[in-house]
């Protein structure tokens, strides 16, 4: 079935482009709960992420 030109066509959460919460689909406001469990996800991978490399820094100075 072919979507016809009036009717609004939306991709997945994971086939838009962009990193999740900085991408605006039309007709939407705001982020679905998929992109805000991908959004706390990218941030605690952040934040991990930053802590290793911080502890990494803490013991190459001290060899």
């Amino acid at each position: 079935m072919e979507p016809s030109d009036n009717q609004p066509v939306y991709k997945a959460s994971t086939l838009a482009p962009g990193q999740p919460g900085y991408r605006n689909r039309p007709g939407r406001t705001g982020l679905d709960p998929f992109e805000n469990d991908q959004e706390q996800g990218y941030m605690i991978g952040l934040a991990i992420r930053s802590l290793f490399r911080r502890i990494r820094r803490l013991f190459q100075k001290r060899s």
